[in-house]
């Protein structure tokens, strides 16, 4: 086995599974303080969403028009103009969007830890705790 391969797949601070992972983390803990009625987070939370899916794809920039489809953009128009409501009334975000935002990232989590277990030949296992929070 070569250890120094398996600390890069977990240790490389772009790419690596453990900053994959804590990035993962700050998103899941933002959808949280949003949900809670916390309007700087619910302000990141797309931003976060975009950076998060662009981030698994080994790109680590992001545009205005990824955080608006993470974002405002998302569904219908009547959810459209809900979420502006929303955020003008309360300054959240729905809460539609957030639980689809949670799953998008846990769908992230487990297909990293996926990929990192086939690389390396492991079973496949659940992936560590932070999945599935009740949040």
């Amino acid at each position: 086995m070569d250890w120094n391969k398996l600390g890069q797949m977990f240790a490389d601070p772009q790419h690596g599974y453990v900053q994959f992972l804590a990035q993962a983390q700050a998103t899941k803990n933002s959808i949280a303080s949003a949900k809670k009625g916390d309007e700087l987070a619910s302000s990141l939370v797309p931003l976060m969403t975009a950076l998060g899916v662009t981030s698994f794809a080994g790109v680590h920039r992001i545009n205005q028009t990824e955080v608006e489809a993470a974002g405002p953009q998302v569904g219908s128009g009547l959810r459209r103009i809900n979420a502006i409501l929303d955020k003008v009334g309360t300054g959240t975000i729905p809460a539609a969007t957030l639980r689809e935002t949670n799953n998008l990232i846990d769908g992230l989590i487990d297909a990293k830890h996926e990929q990192l277990c086939k690389a390396r030949g492991w079973f496949r296992q659940t992936p560590v705790s932070i999945r599935r929070r009740p949040w």
